[in-house]
């Protein structure tokens, strides 16, 4: 599926996921504009800006990918030594445990690319959009779990820093959008 540059685009205007995936591009809809294509093309052409020059978007994304994927490569990798770190690994075979490894490790990699989308100019934002409300739920539901029980204290922390995350990515984006609506409008705020 290809998203249409009503989703993958320079502004930030908020969007939900559900309105991304009615604005792409199905089977007989109109093909991305050959000048899409070409802004598509050309900004791969591009080398990207020094980190410090990123979006504050781009950077939260490339900061949280990076975390996620290393902690996913780890638990992948040493299983026992990373998920005991949190939580007793007798109660989980060291299988699943691998598997949220590899689970997280994709993820990681779905926030570098995105980041590195957001630097080349091509915003990601229904991702962005997603992200944060996705791990907002994350952080409910991982503590609702420990309130009743069912998993042990330390699943806390992991919905600490993905409420921390989530909250993060979420005032990049507000203050990106304000920012690209005062560039575009020159209005006060």
């Amino acid at each position: 599926m290809m998203l249409s540059s009503a989703c993958v685009g320079r502004s930030l205007e908020p969007v939900t996921g559900w309105q991304c995936a009615a604005s792409s591009n199905s089977p007989g809809s109109d093909p991305p504009t050959s000048q899409h294509q070409q802004a598509q093309r050309h900004g791969l052409e591009q080398p990207l800006p020094p980190f410090r020059l990123w979006p504050a978007t781009a950077q939260v994304a490339l900061r949280t990918g990076v975390y996620i994927g290393l902690f996913g490569l780890a638990t992948f990798c040493l299983p026992g030594a990373t998920f005991g770190v949190l939580f007793d690994s007798r109660l989980v075979t060291e299988g699943w445990v691998r598997v949220g490894g590899v689970l997280a490790t994709l993820f990681g990699w779905y926030y570098v690319g995105a980041a590195l989308d957001d630097a080349a100019g091509r915003t990601p934002r229904c991702f962005y959009s997603a992200t944060t409300s996705g791990r907002l739920f994350l952080s409910v539901a991982f503590a609702g779990l420990v309130a009743a029980k069912q998993c042990e204290p330390a699943l806390l922390w992991l919905a600490a820093a993905n409420l921390v995350s989530s909250l993060t990515m979420w005032r990049a984006v507000r203050q990106r959008v304000h920012a690209e609506r005062h560039h575009v409008t020159g209005a006060d705020s």
